[in-house]
């Protein structure tokens, strides 16, 4: 049994969706995020001292954190791939996990973040990476030649832009790609899962709504 360790609609999503795709047992253990974007869960620490998510349990007992080296696991047990293809892959994830994670939606969903640092990552910093990732997806709907967990991790990424700024992934790429990925069973099985999580963590907190 592979266990993630997850919040509903963190990056972790992506993880989510490519453990559906990959059918194997898995289960799903939530926990709480708190200041400084850290997990408050009691006992999460042992686990990954960082306090981020996500933090995947393999059925050996091996913990992968870090959003990248999961992805990276993630297409190692999907359809083979050459070395260069490969090397792609983590080159889309590491953008994504630094150009528009970390850089934009990171502080566009941090409470703590000043005004004018959102505003300067949404008008500044977001265009030229969405004009990249356009680029890419426009008239295929994959970053790649075939589908990966690069692919899924973008679509995390613009279903939360399509939620803050709904004008910005506008393009026919990106809407092809939220259209068409939320199409498929595996992803809707886990985005019905991650909205049952959501409620209940607001039904439970109510002020964190």
């Amino acid at each position: 049994m592979h266990t993630l360790y997850t919040f509903p609609f963190a990056c972790s999503f992506a993880v989510h969706i490519g453990l559906e795709r990959l059918a194997v047992p898995f289960e799903i253990t939530w926990v709480d995020r708190g200041y400084a974007r850290k997990i408050m869960t009691n006992g999460f620490d042992a686990l990954n001292p960082k306090r981020k998510v996500p933090a995947l349990v393999l059925p050996d007992g091996e913990v992968l954190t870090e959003m990248v080296a999961v992805l990276d696991w993630l297409d190692e047990q999907g359809a083979p791939r050459t070395a260069l293809r490969r090397r792609r892959h983590l080159e889309w994830a590491s953008f994504i996990a630094t150009e528009l994670h970390q850089q934009v939606l990171g502080p566009a969903f941090d409470p703590a973040t000043p005004e004018a640092g959102v505003e300067d990552a949404r008008n500044r910093l977001l265009p030229p990476v969405l004009a990249h990732l356009e680029a890419a997806v426009v008239g295929r709907g994959t970053l790649l030649d075939t589908p990966s967990p690069a692919d899924d991790f973008l679509y995390w990424a613009t279903r939360l832009l399509a939620h803050r700024w709904p004008e910005t992934v506008q393009t026919p790429g990106l809407q092809a790609l939220l259209e068409q990925t939320t199409a498929q069973p595996p992803v809707r099985t886990a985005l019905r899962r991650e909205v049952e999580a959501l409620a209940a963590a607001r039904a439970a907190s109510p002020q964190a709504s």
